[in-house]
């Protein structure tokens, strides 16, 4: 099992994990094809979605960081604006959330910048180029997937409880 998904290994003559590896890297690029670009598309009217690809990417390789926008918009050389309005898509389709700064004052609390984090781990992995558990172990994000494990697992706890609690 790879990040919550069943994977069916399938061995070829010589006993290589290639074949498995390649239907995994296959169906998750399906994944980002059909929700990502065709979904988001139809929904919001991206305007390129090589420029849209290349942002996924970009945050997905910012784990549970403080976002930047301008930052971002400077690393994969879009205008600031597109940056903005294309982090609102998946925003709103439940893809990223962002989580507010944490201050008694709520004005801070507001002012603050944001932690965004990947509602599905997979494809965030995906994304961020790791392909396989090793990987992904080795990668400098595994701390920040970490966080988002934790952050997730608390979220469907508060959910349970009576009366609702917010994180």
């Amino acid at each position: 099992m790879i990040f919550g998904q069943k994977l069916y290994v399938i061995h070829d003559v010589n006993d290589n994990h290639l074949v498995s590896e390649w239907i995994y890297r296959k169906w998750w690029e399906g994944y980002v094809i059909t929700c990502l670009e065709r979904d988001l598309r139809q929904l919001f009217q991206a305007d390129s979605l090589p420029d849209f690809r290349r942002l996924m990417v970009a945050l997905a390789s910012r784990w549970g960081n403080l976002l930047n926008q301008t930052e971002i918009a400077r690393d994969i050389s879009m205008r600031q604006p597109t940056v903005h309005r294309y982090i609102n898509f998946p925003e709103i389709t439940c893809v990223l959330e962002r989580i507010p700064a944490f201050f008694v004052n709520r004005t801070k609390w507001v002012l603050k910048t944001p932690k965004r984090y990947w509602n599905d781990l997979g494809l965030a992995s995906f994304l961020s180029g790791s392909f396989n558990s090793d990987s992904l172990c080795l990668s400098r994000e595994a701390g920040g997937i970490f966080e988002a494990m934790v952050y997730l697992h608390l979220k469907a706890l508060a959910r349970l409880l009576i009366p609702h609690s917010h994180i």
